[in-house]
């Protein structure tokens, strides 16, 4: 029988699926092992055991993986326990079911009518379930059709059509299925409506939800990428990671200098043949949600793209527009060490992204409620971590909140700047300045709730490398960042200390180790501090009653 693969399985694949990885040479020996079978006297037990169960491995599923199998694990049906023979798991949720049968010619309405109780049952809740027998597998989409299946496989010719059935039911492949499968939902749904308003209504639920999950998305990377000291694991699963997902999940968080620069590699390698969607989602025209280390990624990218002799096809017009790529990393990095002073709207998301995370983690150490979220975290790691693994090692309840930190502010940021923007999305200054504003009086209410938050911080003892509270209240994190990426390349270094020696002057006075360092001083020198006035200037929109304020809650002054 010809392979067919039909309805869901192919709607918007360029957008929602995954490229296949060739087949190493274990699993085509184990392809052709099973497809050379006589299955004529097999019965259920050898279906399951000589086909069912390597070809799961073959798909990528394995026992106590990410992408794991139940086998025969009861669920309740009208109070009696039934088994189905594998129910199929990514992250620990079900997301669909395949039963054995008796080679036979056809599979019956009694075949047909278990498989799909087992998916409908509400711990499954599969939209696809599979069928095999030792000759076919036939694999249903149940909001599709139960009478014809989605695909049908042949045995016998298992080698030539494995592909088809990977591209169905990868893990991966799965995953991007049940989002199509949402759009699906929505398509039934709102086909019918006819208040346009209510459209409009529903999206922004949609993108409120969808903004609630960055914290989680971010979270979730940091963990999947990074939790182990293997640097070369790590960096392969940078490289094999999505440009979107790394541009929006990796760019908020910082890594060691080996992560970083292999994540701006990965981006300038994927820039080939075409470099706009890139560009685009890092340098929209309009301003994004973005964070220090947000630019500190993009400059790192922009430059190491520069050295691959890219000739762009585009470039934002914030950024010098047209084509001349020495001329945009001129303009960014002049913004960074300044601190996009001459960008208002840019500026104030980041100051609102510094003030957010302060916020943040005055809440973990203040409020109790917050505090024993990492609390619980941490004794999560403690019960289901390898005792021997980093993650183990290093955890701690201050550790934990740490972690969540990157991904709360940009969640929160994500929606902030959504709300402060119009009907098309371009955010709206005065409004970013409003809510700045206001998040400073938050700040400040929060630190003189108690009596000496500079004590209480040091007894919750995070172990924060780099200080939250400092950044944007008496230190330029992102200036010293700045920096940091333009060592790496000599000719903007020179570049930056021939045009905008002040600025490096005045990053080393408010205590930049690398601007001491290019201008020649000892990092342990003490160098006049920056005023009142610059402060204020630089973080504060020129309040300085909130610049001192806040600088002496913190127990700068």
């Amino acid at each position: 029988m010809e392979s067919t693969l039909t309805g869901p399985l192919v709607i918007e694949n360029m957008l929602n699926s995954k490229r296949l990885e060739p087949l190493d040479k274990k699993h085509i020996e184990e392809l052709q092992r099973i497809q050379a079978l006589n299955v004529q006297d097999f019965s259920e037990a050898d279906v399951r055991e000589e086909i069912i169960t390597p070809l799961l491995r073959v798909l990528g599923y394995e026992k106590q993986s990410y992408f794991s199998i139940d086998r025969e694990k009861p669920i309740k049906l009208l109070g009696k326990n039934k088994f189905p023979d594998y129910r199929l798991l990514l992250w620990s949720e079900n997301f669909w079911v395949i039963e054995a049968k008796k080679p036979k010619k056809k599979f019956t309405y009694a075949d047909l009518r278990q498989t799909l109780e087992y998916a409908v049952h509400p711990e499954i809740n599969a939209a696809l379930f599979v069928l095999c027998d030792g000759q076919k597998i036939e694999v249903y989409d149940r909001e599709v059709s139960q009478i014809e299946p989605a695909l049908t496989i042949t045995i016998s010719n298992i080698l030539k059509e494995i592909d088809y059935l990977r591209a169905a039911l990868c893990p991966w492949q799965i995953w991007f299925f049940e989002k199509r499968r949402l759009l699906r939902q929505i398509d039934k749904v709102f086909d019918k409506e006819f208040n346009v308003q209510r459209l409009e209504e529903f999206r922004s639920l949609i993108d409120r939800h969808l903004a609630s999950k960055r914290s989680i998305a971010i979270q979730n990377f940091q963990q999947r990428t990074f939790v182990d000291t293997n640097n070369s694991a790590q960096i392969r699963a940078i490289q094999a990671s999505d440009p979107f997902e790394l541009i929006d999940g990796a760019f908020f968080s910082q890594y060691p200098e080996a992560f970083t620069t292999e994540i701006a590699e990965t981006l300038v390698s994927k820039c080939i043949p075409n470099d706009f969607r890139i560009l685009y989602r890092i340098f929209p025209d309009d301003a994004r949600d973005a964070n220090d280390h947000f630019f500190g990624h993009a400059l790192n990218f922009l430059i190491r793209l520069q050295r691959q002799k890219h000739a762009v096809t585009w470039l934002p017009s914030w950024l010098g527009g047209g084509k001349d790529i020495d001329k945009s990393i001129g303009i960014l990095i002049e913004l960074s060490i300044q601190h996009f002073k001459t960008d208002p709207t840019r500026r104030n998301i980041l100051l609102l992204a510094s003030t957010m995370r302060r916020i943040f983690k005055a809440l973990m150490v203040t409020k109790l409620d917050y505090w024993k979220e990492g609390e619980l975290l941490h004794l999560l790691n403690r019960f289901e971590l390898p005792e021997t693994s980093y993650e183990q090692f290093v955890s701690s309840p201050g550790r934990s909140n740490l972690l969540r930190l990157d991904g709360m502010v940009a969640s929160n940021l994500v929606g902030v700047v959504l709300e402060c923007s119009d009907n098309n999305k371009r955010p709206k200054n005065g409004l970013l300045e409003l809510r700045l504003r206001e998040a400073w009086k938050m700040e400040t209410t929060i630190l003189q709730s108690v009596d000496n938050y500079p004590e209480l911080l040091k007894q919750r003892d995070m172990g924060e490398l780099f200080s939250t509270e400092h950044n944007d209240v008496v230190y330029d994190f992102l200036g010293h960042l700045a920096l940091c990426i333009i060592n790496q390349f000599p000719e903007w270094k020179g570049h930056t200390l021939q045009r905008h020696r002040p600025d490096v002057e005045l990053l080393a006075r408010f205590g930049s180790w690398q601007a001491k360092d290019w201008l020649g001083i000892d990092r342990e020198t003490s160098l006049p501090g920056p005023t009142l006035d610059e402060l204020s200037e630089r973080f504060f929109l020129g309040d300085k009653l909130v610049c001192e304020t806040l600088s002496t809650c913190y127990g700068f002054i």
